[in-house]
């Protein structure tokens, strides 16, 4: 169980980045517009309106590692810790940060004031009146798309859903968002514990029914913005595929929030198959330091007591 139980937890990780890695260079492209220029894109080929070099990862990754990484350093209580890694990445003026994750940051900073760090109280705070502020239209993807990690780490499912949540509520307050999230993390908990391909998917299909998903998510394929959107997507290719590699083709050749698609099925689909189904390719375009810091967190997450 050990081996396996390890291989899932880094697929899962990898997962998220080659899937971003694969998907940004096609954000903002129709599907029609990605076929025309490219036909299907199967490999990491850099480019896109982030000028991305390939294996170059967005802010899906970014935000990603920094949950990992405010986990993993303060498993009781994260939030602490998780806000100040969104503050230093938001401070290394990265080239891609969503509007609601930005604005959020911004609006915590200001509560904190001299205290620099807003505290957990005022991360809520800062996303409630964000809500208010746009019209309560806070359910992007912002949330979901680095929600990966407290499924691997903490060996409780319910901890694991409720950590992530609370760190979802950081910025993206949002009810819609919060039901995601926590489907996600009992997807992620679920399938890298469990059983074989089959038993995992038929995990997710039972997860389905028992939470009436079908009925939240929007009619049709249509990869956006919207986390219901990105949620759909990653769970028709899951269950339509049967590959890791066909899996997350499929998804960022939808077009649209690309990078992100490719993040969120990338997680879903690491969990399902394992590392060893990640194709070695991809890994390859990953920065040396990225993959260190994925094969750190992945052990860390794999050596919790929590």
């Amino acid at each position: 169980m050990g081996d396996k139980l390890f291989d899932k937890i880094r697929g899962a990780l990898y997962g998220v980045a080659v899937g971003d890695a694969l998907g940004g260079p096609l954000e903002f492209m129709s599907k029609e517009e990605i076929i025309k220029s490219y036909g299907e894109v199967r490999e990491i080929i850099g480019g896109g309106w982030l000028s991305l070099k390939p294996g170059e990862t967005t802010d899906d990754t970014a935000m990603t590692l920094a949950v990992a990484r405010g986990i993993a350093t303060q498993p009781d209580d994260p939030l602490y810790a998780v806000g100040k890694n969104f503050i230093d990445w938001f401070n290394s003026e990265p080239k891609d940060i969503g509007n609601t994750c930005q604005e959020a940051i911004e609006i915590a900073l200001q509560l904190a004031g001299d205290e620099q760090i807003p505290s957990s109280d005022k991360w809520i705070k800062a996303a409630v009146e964000l809500s208010d502020r746009n019209n309560h239209r806070s359910g992007g993807n912002g949330a979901l798309m680095r929600t990966v990690y407290p499924g691997l780490f903490y060996n409780d499912r319910e901890k694991a859903c409720d950590v992530a949540v609370q760190i979802g509520d950081m910025t993206h307050a949002d009810e819609l968002s919060d039901k995601l999230v926590s489907i996600y993390t009992e997807l992620v908990y679920d399938m890298v514990r469990n059983g074989s391909v089959d038993e995992c998917l038929g995990i997710v299909l039972k997860l389905i029914e028992e939470k009436k998903l079908k009925d939240k998510l929007p009619p049709g394929l249509k990869s956006s913005g919207w986390c219901a959107d990105s949620m759909k997507v990653s769970l028709h290719y899951l269950v339509s595929k049967s590959s890791f590699e066909d899996t997350i083709v499929a998804a960022v050749n939808e077009g649209g929030d690309s990078d992100t698609v490719g993040a969120v099925c990338g997680g879903l689909a690491g969990a399902l198959y394992g590392f060893e189904c990640i194709p070695e390719r991809w890994v390859k375009t990953l920065s040396p330091t990225l993959s260190a810091e994925l094969e750190r967190l992945s052990q860390s997450a794999f050596d919790s007591e929590y």
